[in-house]
């Protein structure tokens, strides 16, 4: 879920996004009430920070620079922060901040409650990961049973055709020939291949590239 995906929710229908607009496609994989500033312990990618500025009252301009640059080092998708309860107003260094590292910042009022926040963005983010479980085992399903009809490989590439919608090529590194569900897109001079980040690696087991095809 992203950041702007956030703001549809019910808990968050009256939130707006005060800076760090840049930053509203972040992507949302936790949240956390800001209770320490001592992020780098325990802080991580894709985390949703909540705070009525207690946790950083105590910080000059210096630490406030350093602290939004952990944030940023760490990935933290973005803070929701609840005004009129200790501060009437979002300081301007954290707007020029976030502005500056795309860091977005939600203003709710002094009578959102956290519960209902936290509520609202675990919920999405857990029926999220449940249907791409249930996803993952419908194909699963259907290469395993492709499988046991011991398939060609145009056979293959048309199954996957059909499943991606997305013409498809078998390229054999080793004897340098080529099956397609489209001669024409097969018809490549070369290919160059880069190693590409996941930002979930350490949820796979496999190396992904980055493959760039390239026609005469």
């Amino acid at each position: 879920m992203r950041v702007a995906d956030a703001l549809k929710l019910p808990s968050l229908k009256d939130a707006r996004v005060v800076s760090g607009s840049s930053g509203v496609d972040n992507e949302i994989q936790s949240v956390m009430i800001l209770e320490a500033t001592d992020i780098e312990s325990w802080g991580t990618e894709g985390m949703l920070l909540i705070t009525s500025y207690f946790a950083l009252a105590d910080f000059d301009d210096a630490g406030m620079r350093s602290f939004f640059s952990k944030l940023s080092t760490l990935k933290i998708c973005g803070i929701v922060f609840k005004t009129d309860r200790l501060i009437a107003a979002i300081p301007e260094l954290m707007i020029e901040l976030s502005n500056e590292l795309g860091i977005p910042i939600i203003q709710v009022s002094k009578d959102a409650r956290y519960e209902p926040i936290m509520s609202d963005i675990l919920g999405s983010i857990i029926n999220s990961n449940i249907t791409l479980l249930n996803r993952f085992y419908m194909t699963h399903h259907q290469m395993m049973t492709l499988a046991l009809s011991q398939p060609s490989v145009p056979d293959i590439l048309f199954e996957i055709k059909n499943s991606l919608k997305l013409e498809t090529t078998f390229y054999n590194a080793s004897r340098k020939n080529r099956t397609s569900t489209n001669a024409a897109l097969a018809n490549f001079s070369s290919l160059e291949m880069s190693s590409r980040d996941n930002p979930r690696g350490s949820y796979l087991s496999f190396h992904y590239l980055n493959v760039t095809l390239i026609y005469a």
